[in-house]
């Protein structure tokens, strides 16, 4: 009830407070504006101010607990992705992987969590061939804790072309993994992986996309973009994630993720170089 909020700030003697609030980009306080603006009624002399700035470095230092969680989470997501792969195969439809995918996250221990699934454009529609790319971004949660992950596979044996697309996408994932480190700055890695894409000759990043984020109790800051220049620390976890899209528009992505260290970064999840292939 909404009356409990002021009461609790009451009972807490901040009734005439500076009050910090998660009102930055892509914060959400759980009440509508509406909600807030009554709430602040009720408290006249308290002052609400936006603290995420503090919210955000709270959220992007994670302890070892936390990463204990997150690396379980991946855990979890890999075990329910493995179960899919031993039961999808060609003719099988879209959308009864994804609900396998789904039901397996939940088997395994998991609590809740996300799932992208299919063909580019053509998700929950489609009867797999030989010669289509599954593609998955997926990820599950453990005591409030999530993981991030993205994976490829390809329907019947992969071509010479089947086989180059994927080499690409794994070599720019493994250089950004490579180049994670204390004292990195998040806009300088997004350069570096735009220069690799270049190199390949492939189209580079416009300023509002990103090769990767933080992730926690959802996606967290930073983002591995032009625009933030974070400096990475350690106990910040990352999910490094480049992409590009081949002629037929399909999405060539795959996803780890990672927690910054002393000296680098440690993998929390590893797979991710490997083009499964499914008959």
């Amino acid at each position: 009830p909404l009356e409990m909020i002021p009461e609790a700030i009451n009972e807490l003697g901040l009734g005439a407070a500076r009050i910090g609030c998660e009102l930055g980009e892509f914060q959400r306080l759980g009440i509508s504006y509406n909600d807030l603006c009554d709430v602040k009624k009720a408290l006249p002399q308290a002052e609400f101010v936006d603290a995420a700035s503090i919210f955000n470095y709270i959220r992007m230092v994670k302890t070892p607990q936390e990463v204990q969680y997150i690396k379980k989470a991946c855990d979890l997501a890999l075990e329910a992705w493995d179960i899919m792969l031993q039961q999808i195969h060609i003719g099988m439809h879209s959308s009864e992987a994804y609900r396998i995918l789904q039901l397996a996250m939940f088997d395994v221990g998991g609590q809740g969590g996300h799932i992208s699934l299919g063909l580019e454009g053509d998700a929950y529609s489609h009867t797999f061939q030989a010669g289509d790319w599954l593609w998955s971004d997926f990820g599950t949660q453990y005591k409030g804790y999530g993981s991030d992950l993205a994976r490829m596979a390809i329907f019947g044996d992969p071509t010479d072309e089947n086989k180059r697309d994927f080499d690409m996408i794994w070599e720019l994932l493994r250089k950004l993994m490579e180049r994670i480190g204390p004292g990195v700055r998040c806009s300088d890695l997004a350069r570096q992986t735009n220069e690799d894409m270049r190199k390949m000759g492939l189209k580079p990043l416009d300023a509002q996309k990103r090769v990767g984020h933080g992730f926690g109790v959802t996606s967290d800051p930073p983002s591995i973009g032009l625009a933030d220049d974070t400096i990475l620390e350690p106990g910040m976890v990352l999910t490094p994630e480049p992409r590009f899209f081949i002629a037929s528009g399909q999405r060539m992505h795959i996803e780890e993720d990672v927690v910054v260290t002393e000296k680098g970064c440690d993998l929390l999840s590893t797979g991710a170089e490997r083009l499964i292939v499914l008959k």
